[in-house]
């Protein structure tokens, strides 16, 4: 038996599919681990699996769904029935494989440049930055990926950061300046350029990509001249 919202999903009568098998249903590339599971459930091992599963619809179109199966057993223990759910998580992992290819076309450029590359998702969490973090803040990259962002501002500039995720999270780009605080807890002045991944089918946001460049002896030089100028007014 099928319901209307599987039928729906699979893109196929609920006639036709009493006429499959789940091995025709599947994603080719799915069916072992699948059957794997299955075999499990069939020899006693467990009573119920989870796995996200990609299936093929009648046009070709793939759809992923998050897969709970249960068995109902007989009083032998012998399967009387499975029990399949699916619910639709194509969008979720559509978003998921375009950060990873968004992450990758970075990747090379990040790691060969002098300057910070963050990279993270739609909140202030990091998750994957530059080795060149090293260098120019004194952090090991893994000390870093899975914190917050805001972590790494001077606490007089933090308040920066949720309208400029807000602004990200709208598909603009921001550039804007603040103090970093280095490990070792120096100030640092720097100027960040943040930019929203999208997701190429729909154009919403799933990432975002923050391009950190060291501007500290700039800023000094041009506050240095501002004192000048204001000491020169002030003496006539």
């Amino acid at each position: 038996r099928a319901n209307p919202i599987v039928c729906e999903f699979l893109g196929r009568g609920e006639q036709e599919l009493l006429g499959c098998t789940w091995q025709e249903l599947t994603h080719p590339d799915d069916v072992a681990t699948d059957a794997a599971l299955v075999d499990e459930v069939e020899r006693g091992l467990r009573d119920a699996y989870r796995m996200d599963k990609r299936y093929l619809r009648p046009d070709g179109t793939v759809v992923w769904a998050d897969l709970s199966v249960a068995c109902v057993r007989n009083a032998d223990g012998s399967i009387r029935y499975f029990i399949s759910q699916l619910l639709d998580v194509t969008e979720r992992i559509q978003a998921q494989h375009a950060l990873a290819e968004a992450e990758s076309r970075y990747r090379l450029l990040a790691e060969n440049t002098m300057d910070i590359v963050f990279l993270g998702d739609t909140t202030t969490l990091i998750e994957w930055v530059s080795p060149s973090v090293t260098a120019v803040l004194g952090y090991a990259p893994e000390e870093l990926i899975g914190q917050d962002a805001r972590m790494l501002f001077h606490p007089d500039d933090a308040f920066q950061v949720p309208p400029v995720a807000e602004q990200a999270n709208r598909g603009k780009s921001v550039t804007f300046r603040a103090r970093y605080l280095t490990k070792a807890g120096a100030e640092l002045w720097v100027e960040m350029t943040v930019r929203p991944i999208l997701d190429e089918t729909t154009g919403a946001p799933i990432g975002r990509v923050v391009a950190v460049r060291d501007v500290h002896e700039e800023v000094m030089v041009q506050s240095a001249l501002d004192r000048e100028v204001d000491f020169d007014a002030l003496t006539g």
